[in-house]
């Protein structure tokens, strides 16, 4: 009966349902330059991120833009293994 919490699963609903509060301070689109700071990673890695398809992005004119909802997602895809 008492099996194993999947502390991946759990993590990842507590980061969707809204246990984003690391974010506030970001606006809900957001830049490379947001991404970049707010995972403390290069630029090129976050195109890296963006042009394989593991951070959803979209373009105005030649930005790209990536939602809040999109990282925190990535965030919690990455949590989940």
């Amino acid at each position: 009966m008492g099996g194993r919490v999947n502390t991946k699963c759990v993590c990842k609903k507590s980061i969707v349902n809204g246990n984003d509060k690391m974010f506030a301070d970001y606006p809900d689109v957001m830049c490379v330059k947001d991404v970049m700071r707010a995972l403390k990673i290069s630029r090129h890695r976050v195109y890296e991120l963006i042009l394989c398809g593991a951070l959803p992005s979209f373009r105005i004119g030649n930005t790209h833009k990536i939602t809040k909802n999109a990282l925190i997602e990535y965030i919690a895809n990455e949590l989940a293994g």
